[in-house]
Formats: structure tokens, sequence, C-alpha cells
């Protein structure tokens, strides 16, 4: 079995409804494109043994997470029915009783890493708190596989008592007089004035410590049908803007990242959809210039207050449990940029390339791009 906490996962959101290809073109995609971690969306597992997804994607390898929010058993209610819509609020001590089929369904898979409970996991309806008292029977049934509901705030977030926080956040939208945001603006009207990688940081701040964040990141976004009066639609960000989103939130302390979303659906076009080649692409090369080494890295460390800044770019610190520091660098702007990170005395080697810079010296990025280097005294 996979020991989920080893994994810095980058991958895929898949809405088991409408997948986007036929189960084995899905694996075989997947890993193609150096893809092999799905994080799902309305998986039912009654069905499991006859369309075996999470079966064939597992055996090509893909790491999941299944959202078991459908048919739990032939004869029985989903999750839906019984836990998360009943005016009066489930108890705890329900709770493992209703894991134990679905943990058992999923059992025989040793590529599942975790359970994804319930999507859009609020604060403000009350299913937040159902998906925290549902983890905690998932926790019961079965102990290596954390679960947690798609936490969609900050107060949500910080209600889960499990080790992994799943949540989302979108940047490519809507500016508050109703237009699009131009390329590299992650300053949506939902976000009151603030950045992306702001938003980014208060989730990941408001997680209880010690907790892994897995955050679902923007590949997808409609092409038409904004309404000026309503700010709020997402538009579909460029190649570049997905390099900058990957990068940000890995400065803010994100552990695994999941494009949103695979399949064509609705109003999108699915990252696996032939007309975006050139976001795949980038997915593709963002996954492989993660290393190991560099995601186990990542993986000891966690957001720390900032040692080192620019003037042109984004910068943020990050330390590991031995001490060490670690700085992630990232161009906002539209164009090749020459960045000079001061800080704390001493250089800067990139992790990629092991390319060495004294701080204060340059360190050259293509638009929208970043890197992550460490600091030695």
């Amino acid at each position: 079995m996979a020991t989920w906490g080893s994994h810095f996962p980058v991958g895929v959101f898949i809405d088991g409804n409408n997948p986007g290809d036929a189960t084995p073109t899905l694996a075989q995609r997947l890993v193609a494109a150096d893809l092999p971690y799905a994080l799902f969306v309305n998986n039912m597992p009654a069905t499991e043994p006859t369309n075996h997804l999470i079966e064939t994607l597992d055996d090509a390898g893909v790491y999941t997470v299944p959202a078991p929010f459908g048919r739990v058993v032939v004869s029985g209610d989903d999750l839906g029915t019984t836990w998360f819509w009943p005016q009066t609020p489930p108890v705890r001590s329900q709770a493992p009783a209703k894991a134990q089929p679905i943990v058992d369904v999923y059992a025989p898979f040793p590529r599942v890493l975790a359970f994804n409970l319930w999507d859009d996991a609020s604060s403000f309806n009350g299913s937040a708190p159902r998906a925290v008292t549902l983890s905690d029977g998932f926790e019961y049934a079965d102990p290596n596989r954390p679960a947690s509901g798609t936490m969609t705030d900050t107060k949500a977030i910080g209600m889960q008592t499990g080790p992994l926080v799943l949540t989302y956040e979108y940047p490519c939208g809507q500016k508050a007089d109703g237009s699009l945001a131009p390329e590299g603006d992650f300053k949506r009207a939902t976000y009151q004035g603030r950045d992306f990688y702001e938003m980014v940081r208060a989730k990941v701040g408001a997680a209880r410590p010690g907790t892994t964040v897995w955050m679902a990141l923007q590949a997808h976004g409609a092409r038409s049908g904004f309404i000026p009066t309503v700010p709020t639609g997402l538009r579909e960000p460029t190649a570049r803007e997905m390099r900058m989103q990957f990068w940000q939130a890995i400065g803010e302390g994100v552990k695994g990242v999941f494009w949103f979303i695979w399949g064509t659906q609705q109003f999108w076009r699915g990252l696996g959809d032939p007309a975006r080649a050139d976001c795949l692409s980038v997915a593709t090369e963002l996954s492989g210039r993660l290393t190991s080494d560099i995601k186990t890295a990542l993986l000891g460390c966690e957001r720390a207050p900032d040692l080192f800044k620019a003037s042109n770019a984004y910068v943020s610190t990050l330390r590991s449990a031995d001490g060490s520091y670690y700085v992630v660098v990232c161009n906002t702007t539209l164009s090749t940029a020459s960045i000079a990170v001061t800080g704390l005395a001493g250089t800067l080697v990139n992790l990629e390339s092991g390319q060495t810079t004294a701080v204060g010296g340059a360190v050259s990025l293509p638009a929208l791009d970043g890197s992550l280097w460490r600091w030695m005294s």
C-alpha cells in the first residue's frame, strides 16, 4: 500500500461521471503526460466492481483519491441522502459504519492514497463539519488513508482534524468592473483586492499545524458568457499562468497539486481536450521539473516568515525541519526578467540546474515562471 504522506502529487482533477476518456485510454494518457495522480469527484463505489475505473488506473500506476459520494452498495443510499443532506446532523458514532463499506470497496487497490468525502465542503452551509465528522469514521476504518472534504473556505479548513486537507483556488477571472483580468493578473473580483498567493497563504495557514494541504489549481474557465454586473466568472488560464499558479502555491506551502479539470464538460474545456495541448504540455513540464529529490525537500518544509525579497517578483521562504531555508522565486511579469533576491547573506543554489548565485545577485526567469533555490550560508 502506498504511504500517502511520502507523495507530493502532481496530477489532475477528474469527474467520475464524465472522466473525458474511456478508462483504459484515461490511464494511458495520464501516465504518458507524467500526471499519475487523480483527485476525483463523483465516484460511485457500488459500480466499481463493474466499471473498474479505480482498478484500471491503479493497475496502470496512477495514484487516486476517490470521491465516494454516490451509491455505496447496490441496495444502499449515497452519502448525500444519508449524511450530508438530512436536516438533523449525523452523530460521530455513526461515522465508522458509514465509512467501512466504502473502505472495503477500495481496500484491494494499493495506489488509493486518500478519500475526497464531499465536493465544496463549506462552513457556510454546514457541509464542512459533516465532512470532518465523517473523516473521523474513515480514520477509524482505515488509519492508513486520510479523508477530507474539498474545503472551500478558511473556516472549513480550520475544522479539519485529520492529517490532510483538500481544497482549491482559481485565480483567473473577472475584475471588479466586470472586465476579464489580463494575463498575469491574479486579483479576481471575489478576492476583494487580494492576490492569488495571499488566498493560498490564508488557506494553508488556516490548517492545523502539521496538516498537509493538497490543492486543485485552475486549468479551466469559460471563453464567453461573462456578466459584467456579476463579476464572478472564470476565464481559461494561459499556459504561462499555470506556471505562476504552480510556483506560488508551492511557495505558500502546498504539498500536492491537481489541475482542474481533465475532461471537457459544461462550458469548460478540460486539460485533456486536444485544443488545450499547450496547457497539458506545461502541466507535464512542471511535473517533470519536480524531481524526486525536490519533492522530498518540499515535503520536509513549511512556510516560514519571509527572509528574502525582490522588488519585481514573488518571493517566499520555506524552512525544513533541520533548519535549512529554501526560496521560491517567481517572475510575475510578462517578459523575461532579471530578479535581484536580497536577504540573508549567502548563496542561492538552484535545485533544478545546480546554478549558484550570491544573495543580491541576478536570477533570470522567463515570464510568469518560477524556480526553487536552497540558501547556503
